[in-house]
C-alpha cells in the first residue's frame, strides 16, 4: 500500500478529506468506517490517523474543505451579474440543490455537534468566513450602486444569511421550494434595497 508522506501533509490531508467527503455523502457519518476512507485512498487506517485523530474530525475537515469551497463558487457565480435580485433568486436555486444533495451530512453534523459541543468553534468559523464572502459580494454591488441599502453589508450579509438558512429548513420540512424562493426574494429586495 502507498504511504502518507508527511512532506506533503497539507496536500495529504486535502486527499484525505475529498475522498471521505465522498463516502460521507454515499453512507452517512455512522455508516462510514475509516476502514471505508483507507481501502479507498489505498493506504492503511493507521495512515489516517497520522492526520485526524478520528472519524468526527475527518468529518469535520472534509465537509468544511468541500461545502464551503462550494459556497463560494456558487455565492460568487449567482452574483456575478450585475443584477443583484437576479444573483439572489440563482444563489438561492442553488442553495436548494446543495441542501438536497447534503441532507445527510447536514443531519450527521447536527449529530455531532450534540455530541461534541466543542467542534461548535469550528462551525462557528467555517459560517464566519461564508459571510465574509457575502459581505465582500454585497461590497462589490453598493460600490457599483446596484445595492442601495444604508446597513453595513456585514449585517445585511448576516440577515440574509439567516433568512435563506431559515427557508431552507423550512423547505425541508415541506415549504413548496418556489414560495420559499419567492420569500427570499421579497425579503433580499427589502434588505437590500436592490432594484
Amino acid at each position: 500500500m502507498p504511504k502518507l508522506f508527511p512532506g506533503y501533509k497539507d496536500e495529504i490531508k486535502k486527499k484525505i478529506a475529498n475522498e471521505a467527503f465522498a463516502i460521507f455523502l454515499e453512507k452517512g457519518f455512522e455508516k462510514t468506517m475509516m476502514d471505508d476512507i483507507a481501502a479507498r485512498l489505498g493506504v492503511t487506517k493507521p495512515a489516517l490517523y497520522r492526520y485526524y485523530k478520528n472519524k468526527e474530525e475527518l468529518f469535520i475537515a472534509s465537509m468544511g474543505d468541500t461545502m464551503l469551497g462550494g459556497y463560494r463558487m456558487i455565492f460568487a457565480t449567482s452574483f456575478a451579474s450585475d443584477d443583484p435580485i437576479t444573483g439572489a433568486g440563482n444563489f438561492f436555486d442553488a442553495l436548494l440543490v446543495i441542501s438536497s444533495k447534503y441532507s445527510v451530512i447536514r443531519k450527521d453534523l447536527e449529530y455531532i455537534i450534540s455530541r461534541n459541543p466543542s467542534l461548535h468553534q469550528e462551525i462557528a468559523g467555517m459560517y464566519g468566513e461564508s459571510l465574509v464572502v457575502m459581505r465582500d459580494v454585497f461590497q462589490e454591488h453598493k460600490r457599483k450602486g446596484k445595492i442601495h441599502t444604508t446597513m453595513e453589508e456585514t449585517d445585511l450579509a448576516f440577515l440574509c444569511g439567516v433568512v435563506a438558512q431559515g427557508l431552507i429548513n423550512n423547505v425541508d420540512m415541506g415549504l413548496d421550494p418556489a414560495e420559499a424562493k419567492r420569500l427570499w426574494l421579497l425579503c433580499f429586495t427589502k434588505l437590500s434595497d436592490a432594484g
